[in-house]
């Protein structure tokens, strides 16, 4: 009768909740946490990450060689991760955490704000892959019916 009593006891046993992609994803982030410098140009960019409000939102400051800054700030919605940039082109494109595979985490657009146009010129699409303390970069534009691609290279230097 105990033996009975117990495996029902396991069986309704309630089980921790699990982290989901989203959540592991805004983890990884956190992780991220410190300055990166582009490396192999000869007026590199740095990107800052921190966190703010009780670590429920990472902050990513992007700093040219010309001290022109922009941000992109990463938090939970619910259960699904996005992410808003504000740049200097002033316009405020919001994306969605779509894959989460292999080191790397990438964004596809969702809405935005303060656009000019529908044709842009905006970030769509955004992916960050990172290998211990190097990163890859790569952010996808579209301006007029176009996309351009930039990708970067960055090494952790604290």
């Amino acid at each position: 009768m105990l033996t009975i009593i117990a495996m029902m006891a396991a069986l309704t046993a309630v089980t921790p909740p699990q982290t989901s992609p989203d959540r592991a994803a805004f983890e990884s982030l956190k992780a991220m946490r410190g300055d990166w410098r582009e490396v192999g140009r000869p007026r590199p960019f740095t990107l800052n990450y921190r966190t703010m409000s009780s670590d429920k939102v990472v902050v990513e400051t992007w700093t040219g060689s010309n001290g022109q800054q922009s941000i992109t700030v990463f938090l939970m919605e619910g259960e699904r991760l996005i992410a808003t940039r504000y740049s200097s082109l002033g316009e405020h494109p919001t994306m969605s955490l779509t894959s989460a595979a292999d080191g790397e985490l990438g964004f596809t657009f969702r809405s935005a704000v303060n656009m000019p146009t529908g044709d842009g010129p905006y970030i769509r699409a955004m992916s960050i892959r990172r290998d211990g303390n190097r990163m890859t970069r790569t952010d996808t534009f579209r301006a007029y019916g176009a996309d351009e691609t930039s990708r970067w290279q960055l090494a952790r230097i604290r």
